[in-house]
């Protein structure tokens, strides 16, 4: 049996950028029996089990309560997933005994990114935590190759290179370009529609992103529109800074769903990913990033390092570049054909990994 550590994905979270990776893996092993482990420091004190569908069970619990139940499942798994060092934390003491049998996915890099937001503390022990993954985990999945470097440089193990395996993070349902009919010539001129489809966390670089919003409005009157697609607990954040910057009636703002979102992928030219370069940046794939890019939507960014991209040899659209009069139709078609070539070595080198990540799970 196939155990996970992580909520389970549901139409309610699936537009959480975690939550799609794990809605990927999971489709992996969807003819296997699994359960997944929905863990809380906080709640769940009522123990509560679900079946989304025959071959999953989702057991809710809360780590200090349910203890015993928590033991006996690790004990009975035959693999244990965990998804994150977030996770991780909450079965800390099993990776010591029970390290052979657990397959770490990283996510990102989570010291890092909590240091970023100034949470010191809370970076030192993840640490700590992200330190005992790397040296108990049998293996590590990493979403860049970016990433599986970042941790050969930080932790120098003995054999670490080897028990790490690469799985670009995209999400496996997403049709090829020809299916899903993104054709080059399907948008116009008058479809100059900028989206910026994610959340408020200060990696977005939410407000440098509107202030650049309000500087092409008053540069180029009526040239671009801009959607900005958020989940529903970040509206009123947004509604606050879009006032502030006078911006509420050049913006279009609201919270849809992810089928929703797809629709209206294919009619925007333009994605905003404001991203700094910074370490957490370099080795992330963000989820949002290989949507665009899958639908025709070419990237607006501030540093072009991000993830494996720059390698692969993405085309994007330099921050500087939209007050530009050369920025054309043609050219976003010509930096959109390219994206969609390395979106499809992306799906190959993403099969390729499915194939080892099935064998590591016992779904052949």
């Amino acid at each position: 049996m196939i155990t996970f550590v992580s909520q389970y994905p549901t139409p309610e979270n699936e537009r959480d950028g975690m939550m799609q990776r794990v809605k990927a893996i999971d489709a992996l092993v969807s003819d296997s029996n699994r359960t997944y482990l929905d863990l809380s420091f906080k709640r769940n004190w009522l123990a509560s089990e679900s079946t989304p569908n025959a071959n999953t069970r989702v057991l809710h619990l809360n780590v200090f309560r349910h203890a015993a139940l928590i033991n006996k499942v690790i004990k009975d798994s035959d693999l244990i997933y965990v998804h994150s060092v977030y996770n991780a934390l909450k079965v800390y003491s099993y990776y010591k005994s029970h390290g052979e049998k657990i397959v770490t996915d990283m996510h990102g890099i989570v010291p890092e990114e909590l240091c970023y937001m100034g949470r010191k503390s809370l970076s030192a022990m993840y640490g700590k935590i992200e330190q005992r993954v790397v040296n108990y985990s049998d293996t590590l999945i990493t979403v860049t190759t970016a990433m599986s470097r970042h941790f050969n440089r930080k932790y120098e193990c003995d054999g670490l290179e080897n028990k790490m395996l690469h799985v670009p993070i995209i999400d496996f349902s997403i049709e090829k370009p020809e299916v899903a009919g993104i054709y080059t010539g399907s948008r116009s001129e008058s479809d100059m529609n900028i989206i910026y489809a994610g959340g408020c966390q200060k990696w977005q670089n939410v407000e440098l992103m509107l202030d650049i919003t309000k500087k092409i409005v008053t540069s180029r009157v009526g040239f671009f529109r801009f959607h900005y697609f958020v989940p529903p607990a970040a509206i009123t954040y947004f509604e606050k800074l879009i006032g502030n910057r006078g911006l509420c009636s050049v913006i279009e703002l609201c919270s849809v769903s992810r089928s929703e979102l797809i629709e209206k992928y294919g009619k925007m030219s333009l994605g905003f990913v404001l991203r700094d370069d910074i370490d957490i940046n370099r080795v992330a794939m963000p989820t949002k990033m290989v949507e665009y890019m899958s639908y025709g939507v070419v990237p607006i960014v501030r540093s072009p390092h991000i993830g494996d991209m720059q390698f692969l040899g993405y085309q994007y659209v330099d921050i500087e570049e939209l007050g530009g009069s050369e920025l054309s139709l043609d050219r976003l078609n010509e930096k959109r054909i390219v994206n969609l070539n390395v979106i499809e070595g992306l799906r190959k080198d993403s099969a390729d990994a499915q194939d080892l990540l099935r064998k590591k799970l016992g779904c052949c």
